[in-house]
């Protein structure tokens, strides 16, 4: 353990218990006041992988992260979680969701089908899709209105956030 000064009550665990409790909350919407760095997008993107792989999944999943970078690691843990979990997973790569306003997303599709889009923070990239809907990082979103009321609209017929 080294020298730190709080150690887990379970140092073989995969996750720390808040991010545990994070998981395993199904409620159909979730909010939580954070702090920076302390893993919930990379615990997001496990849940997120877990909830579309599943053969009965109705819908993709649609992720507005910061920015394009930030889109691109949401991803690539998904992919890390779906290796970890032997999920079959195919990573579809950078794919054009909206070619008049040049909008793309980070595409990872599970044999059933369904697929995880992780795309900026756009609020337009939102719109017109159904499904479970990821808004990371979004305090930090420089309109959370506009992306909440495009985003929210996109679950009315079916999905999560």
């Amino acid at each position: 353990m080294g020298n730190a000064l709080v150690k887990p009550a379970n140092p073989d665990a995969l996750f720390l218990p808040f991010q545990e409790r994070w998981i395993r909350d199904d409620a159909r919407l979730k909010l939580m006041e954070k702090s920076r760095q302390i893993g919930i997008s990379w615990s997001t993107g496990y849940k997120a992988a877990e909830r579309t792989a599943q053969s009965e999944a109705k819908w993709d999943q649609w992720v507005s992260s910061r920015d394009d970078l930030q889109a691109r690691l949401f991803i690539e843990d998904c992919k890390m979680w779906a290796k970890l979990l032997d999920m079959a997973a195919e990573d579809l790569g950078e794919r054009v969701i909206d070619a008049e306003r040049k909008i793309t997303a980070y595409v990872l599709q599970f044999a059933n089908g369904r697929r995880i889009h992780s795309m900026s923070s756009n609020p337009d990239a939102q719109a017109g899709k159904r499904g479970g809907r990821i808004l990371d990082e979004f305090a930090l979103h420089p309109d959370p209105r506009k992306l909440w009321a495009i985003a929210y609209s996109g679950i009315t017929w079916g999905g999560n956030m």
